[in-house]
């Protein structure tokens, strides 16, 4: 059996991002947000990673009667407490560190001990990042290798209090 798609990438990118026009999540924000975790869901398939894209997964759910809006990220950290420590990443799309959700889902998979990825660690260029997951599904152990300076500095300031 082929070992691609044995391991799972989670896909954890802002859903209801504020608008750069409006100054709000619109439903427009919403659609490119939702088309934007599509696409990292498409690298990382390509990539041979079985994928669980939330956005998809949920898409035009808000307002479901009966299920409040934060059952979709309890649920989503569920999923990641189901991943493979040092084996199975989450990918993190540009700009969730604003995001409430996002920053939910990357605390569940560092507690984990998952594999982190950063699309913006590879300068958004979709085939660096397909580059990168084609390697880090045979590899786990290059996942350290890829933080810039600059991304190491952010994280270790964000938890310098810990």
């Amino acid at each position: 059996m082929s070992e691609r798609w044995t391991k799972w990438a989670y896909i954890s990118s802002p859903l209801r991002a504020p608008d750069a026009i409006h100054g709000a999540y619109t439903p427009v924000a919403i659609c490119r947000n939702t088309t934007h975790a599509w696409a990292l869901a498409c690298i990382a398939w390509q990539a041979g990673w079985a994928t669980l894209c939330p956005h998809k997964n949920t898409e035009s759910m808000d307002g479901l009667d009966g299920v409040p809006p934060e059952a979709f990220i309890q649920a989503d950290v569920r999923w990641i407490g189901r991943m493979v420590p040092d084996q199975e990443t989450v990918i993190f799309g540009l700009g969730w560190q604003e995001s409430a959700g996002c920053q939910e889902e990357h605390e569940a998979a560092v507690e984990r001990g998952l594999l982190i990825t950063h699309e913006d660690a590879f300068g958004c260029d979709a085939m660096r990042l397909l580059d990168y997951l084609e390697h880090l599904r045979d590899d786990p152990s290059i996942a350290a290798q890829v933080l810039t300076e600059e991304q190491r500095y952010r994280y270790a300031e964000a938890h310098s209090d810990d």
